[in-house]
């Protein structure tokens, strides 16, 4: 029973390539157009890992300040001339 599917696999993959003509290659187009999308998906990517990286350095930025902050009303406290 397998032998016969693969004979009639074999046969159907021989018919389409004889349709095709044996091409199989990529057009020129079809190889523009993947560099195209792959161009774009790589600068959104950039932009999305950038912006993320600009949003920890700021939150960072904000943490140390609020930090200094505290520890400035702490000490204040602390001598009691708050």
């Amino acid at each position: 029973m397998s032998i016969g599917l693969a004979r009639l696999m074999k046969r159907r993959i021989a018919s389409l390539s004889a349709v095709r003509g044996g091409d199989h290659g990529f057009t020129l187009l079809e190889i523009m157009m993947a560099v195209a999308i792959l161009g774009m998906m790589a600068i959104a990517i950039f932009r999305f890992v950038q912006t993320t990286l600009t949003a920890v350095q700021f939150s960072s930025y904000t943490e140390a300040a609020d930090a200094h902050m505290m520890a400035s009303v702490n000490c204040l406290q602390l001598n009691g001339k708050a």
